[in-house]
This record gives C-alpha cells, structure tokens and sequence, in this order.
C-alpha cells in the first residue's frame, strides 16, 4: 500500500473530524428529539389519568357514598330478607322505590341489581328500566357473581369499585356494596350499581395532540376506545397483557411498531388490589411527527455536514499547500544528503515553525558538508580503516598490544633513478607508484601507516583482524612485486623494490604529540621488518622466522645466512620469497 501524503492525511483528518462531529450531532439530537416527544407523551398520559382519576372522584366519590348510606338501612335489609324468604324479588325492588330513584338519580343510564351470597341476581318479573341486563350476575359463573360469593364469604366486606362488560358488549363501571345484616352480621348479598362508561376524554385528548394521542381502555384481553382503529385491538390488548404478567400495578412504557411507524406504549392499572378482574387505562402514541422531524433535522444537519465538509477542505487544501511545499521541499532535501550531496538547501518561506525547522535544516546540512570534508581530508591523511576506527571509537589511545604482521616496501636505486628528473617528474612517478601498491594493501586488508619518501609501512591485524593475518601480508608483497613487474613493462622508468614482512607482537595505538596523533606500530618487530627490507634485493621479499612458522609450507621459501642487522645483538635468521618461486596463489 502506497504511503499517504500529508496533504492527504490532513484531508482525511479533517473529513473523518466533520464525519463525527456531523453523526455525533445527529444521534444526539435524534435522542434529544425523541425524548421531547416522550416526555410530552408522558405528560399527556399522566393529564388523561389524572381527569380520569378527578373524574372517580367527583362522580363516583358521591355515588359510592350514596350506595354505602342506602345499604345500611334497616329497611333495605330487612327487604332483602323477606325477598330471599318468599322467593320474590319484586318485593324487595318495590319497597325501595325511593332508595333506588334516589341512586338511579345520581349517574347517566345508570343500571341496580341485588346479587344474593350464592352470586345469583335478583330477577324481578316486573319490568324496570334500570335493572341490570341478566347475564352479568347470574351464578359463580359470572364475574360479578364470583365476586359477590368472595365478598360474602368475608374475603373483603368493603365497597369494590370495578371495571366489567356487560352483556350487549358495553364497558361499564361498577359500585358493589356488600348488605349485611347489622343484627346477626351475616351478609346477605350485595347492591350492585353500574353505569357506561364515558370516552373519558378520549376524543378531546386525540385532537389536542394533533391525532397523535390514541387511549382506551384494556380489560379481559380487549381493548375498549373510541379513537385507537379496530385493527391495532389484537396487538395491543396481547403486548399489554403480556405486561401485566410482569407487573400488576404501576406504569408501564414500551415501543412497538404499528403499521411500519415507531409508537410508545404505556398502560397503567386503575384498580390495582381489587377483587374485579384488573383493568388498565391504554395510551397509545404515535411517533410519525417526531420521525417526520427528525428527518427533517437529519437533512438539515446532513446538508450543513456536508457544506462544512466541503468548506473544511477548501480551507484544508488551502493550508495544506503552504504547510506541503516546505514539508515536500525538506523531505527533497533529504533525500539529496541521504545520496551524498551536502550542498542543498531549502528555502525559508516564513517565521513560523516551518520557517525555523527549514532553517535548522540549512544548518544541518552546512555542518554536514564540513563533517563529511573532515572525513575526506582524514581517509587522505590516514588510512580508511584507521579512519573509519577513530570515527567510531574503536581506535585504543594510548596503545595496546597486538599479533599482526609489519610491511616494509621500498625502491631500490631510488637516488640514481631519480638523478636529472624534473622534481615534478619525480614526484608523478612516486605518486603513481604509491597509488598502486596502496591498492594492493588494501585489496588485502592492509593498512598503509605512512609514506616516508619512497617508503611504504604497511600493516596487517591492526586495528582490526581478518584471522589469518601473516597469508595477507606475504600475499599482499608478491602480488606487489607482480603488480609492479607489469607497471615496468609499460613504465618509461623501470622501478625495482624490496620488501621485509615480519611477524609478532607490538604496540598499536595513536601516538604523537598532544596537537597531532598517527596511527602506528611500534615494537622489535617493526624494526625487525624495516631491516629485511632495506637487506631485500630487487623484486625480493624477506620474510622472518615467525613469517615463515606462520605460512606453514605454503610458499617455497630459501633460508638465507643469518645476517647481522643494526639494533640487533645476534644475527638473525630469515628466509626468501622471490615471484619466480612462489608456488602458492599470488593474491
């Protein structure tokens, strides 16, 4: 994968930014929308069962009292009893004539009965309006007939305001006032009271909310409303009964779908530890204006993202080219001292921190250009390797003791040679020489220590070893002896030389004063190698004992006398190595 640009990247910050802020703001005045709506929702709910409530209590509040003073006469009892004895109902409906006017006064199309303790009615032969439809309280069987046994049983002697249907379908409201004889205390059964009941409000709360408020009324696993459609009766009643298993008082909210639109569901019991079967007012919200508003805020939320989006990087490409050209021309730059040119430099556009980093990088680069001249200047006065050692700290100051090999190479006739040369003759001829045989030494990881006119002092196994250190040197001499006898074939001057190698141990290190140090080598050795060099003859090599121990047979090698050398108390011993008798590898 291709790496990104900067102006890319900020780009790509900037939308991912304007994203977020966009979808953090739209959830969030998503929720903000809809719990507006739930809260009015609420609210709306909590009036609806708040006039329900004002609505028991000022209607129902009085007729109850009214059920309760009329079943504590004397005479409604002592009717009741005769009633039951005689097996006629008419006798107790016709001495309470002004009783019952007196309650059927209090309430719309208001419906009495008297239920005895078995659950049964009272059915008069004579026809009243405003008896209550047969059916509902005739036996066990019947709701209200079961109710009125429990009542009579003692379960609960109190007045038991309740929700049933009657028989042509009709949700009515019911006052069950039980009839007890004050004498012996025994109940004799109950007046019951019911009446339709009314809309509650329904209608007028629909269209305050604008036809978003639909309520009824739940019982038995019907629903019972005037403003929520036929249709929705099935779901609603089933979603709500399910509720009621899990709490059987309370408020209850929930959000299902009708239709494919979102609507909030609450119900709440209104006779929550009655004997009538529970009951439970329905309220039903549609949330088609909220989604229609929080599309129309997701639009305009949407529409300003992407006009911020866009504007963002307009501005954002803007930017981005003042802060990319400076930021394109460094990383040029880097790439061109990366490749060794320390002459670059980069324009400074401004005071700002790109201004300043282009300036740091100017200097950067200037002082590059001075360490790398230093570097330079120090492979031409001092080998590479010693270079390369000092640089990295690998270098020992002050000397320490090292196995290696010393190189002596020098010219042979060099005075006669050079008698009647120009001297810049002389010294194109030398720089010649010195050029190859320095190639030679480093071919064979040598390290040239000096040059001391037509002298070359080379050394193997320091600072670093390469294992068999003694193989290099003498490979490195015959191979400068082979190198030189092919410069001579085409050399105006024909140059002779003799080298000495010797082998053991000396002082390595940087010595010198305290303004100038060298790398060298110092040790009997040393001094031992420089003697067979200067005893070599033309195109001959020298080796010493350790040399020659070290080779292990490898060249041919012919001792010589042991010869006196200066420095030296005893002769000492070494051998020759001539190009002509070399029998192992050159190089």
């Amino acid at each position: 994968m291709p790496a990104l640009t900067f102006r890319t990247k900020l780009i790509l910050a900037m939308s991912l930014t304007v994203a977020a802020v966009t979808g953090s703001t739209l959830y969030m005045t998503q929720q903000r929308v809809q719990a507006a709506y739930q809260r009015q929702f609420e609210e709306q709910f909590r009036l609806q069962l708040t006039f329900f409530s004002e609505r028991r209590v000022q209607q129902l509040g009085e007729i109850a009292k009214r059920c309760q003073r009329v079943t504590e006469s004397v005479r409604i009892t002592s009717a009741l009893e005769e009633a039951l004895m005689e097996d006629d109902p008419d006798l107790f409906y016709d001495n309470l004539d002004t009783e019952i006017a007196l309650l059927t006064a209090s309430a719309d199309n208001p419906s009495i009965t008297v239920i005895d303790p078995m659950g049964r009615a009272l059915v008069p032969k004579k026809t009243r309006a405003y008896f209550l439809p047969q059916g509902t309280g005739d036996g066990r069987t019947s709701p209200l007939g079961r109710l009125v046994v429990r009542m009579s049983a003692g379960e609960r002697r109190q007045q038991e305001i309740g929700y049933l249907t009657v028989a042509d379908g009709t949700l009515s409201e019911f006052i069950v006032t039980t009839l007890i004889n004050q004498a012996t205390d025994d109940v004799l059964g109950a007046l019951v009271m019911a009446f339709p009941l009314s809309d509650q409000g329904e209608r007028a709360m629909h269209e305050s909310s604008r036809q978003a408020l639909l309520s009824g009324i739940w019982l038995d696993g019907l629903i019972h409303s005037q403003t929520i459609p036929a249709a929705m009766h099935d779901l609603l009643a089933k979603r709500v009964a399910a509720e009621l298993k899990n709490t059987s008082s309370g408020t209850s909210r929930e959000t299902i779908r009708v239709a494919d639109m979102p609507h909030l569901l609450f119900h709440r019991v209104l006779n929550p530890g009655s004997l009538f079967p529970p009951a439970a007012q329905v309220g039903l919200y549609s949330m088609a204006e909220a989604v229609r508003e929080q599309q129309q805020l997701r639009a305009r939320i949407l529409g300003f993202g992407a006009a911020a989006l866009l504007g963002g990087m307009a501005l954002i490409l803007y930017l981005s080219h003042g802060f990319s050209r400076p930021i394109e021309a460094l990383a040029a730059g880097t790439r061109r001292i990366a490749a060794g040119d320390f002459e670059v430099r980069v324009p400074v556009r401004g005071r700002d921190e790109l201004g300043a980093l282009a300036a740091s990088f100017n200097e950067m680069a200037v002082e590059l250009a001075q360490k790398e001249r230093y570097k330079l200047l120090l492979a031409q006065v001092s080998d590479p390797q010693v270079a390369d050692a000092l640089m990295h700290g690998r270098v020992a100051l002050g000397g320490e003791v090292r196995h290696a090999s010393v190189l002596f190479c020098d010219i042979r006739g060099f005075t006669a040679l050079t008698e009647g040369m120009p001297p810049q003759e002389v010294i194109a001829m030398l720089n010649e020489h010195m050029t190859a045989m320095t190639r030679v030494v480093h071919a064979h990881h040598g390290v040239v220590d000096k040059f001391v006119g037509d002298l070359i002092m080379a050394i193997f196994g320091a600072p670093k070893s390469y294992g068999d250190d003694t193989r290099l040197a003498v490979d490195c001499a015959l191979e400068m002896l082979a190198v030189r006898r092919k410069l001579n074939a085409a050399a105006k001057q024909r140059i002779e030389m003799g080298i000495g190698v010797a082998t053991g141990e000396m002082v390595a290190g940087c010595m010198g004063s305290d303004d100038r140090l060298n790398y060298t080598v110092l040790g009997e050795r040393v001094n031992l190698a420089s003697r067979l060099c200067s005893k070599a003859g033309a195109a001959e090599l020298f080796i010493d004992e350790a040399t020659h121990a070290a080779l292990n047979g490898i060249f041919t090698a012919e001792p010589v006398e042991p010869m006196p050398l200066k420095g030296f108390s005893q002769p000492v011993a070494a051998f020759r190595l001539s190009l002509a008798e070399t029998t192992g590898p050159v190089a």
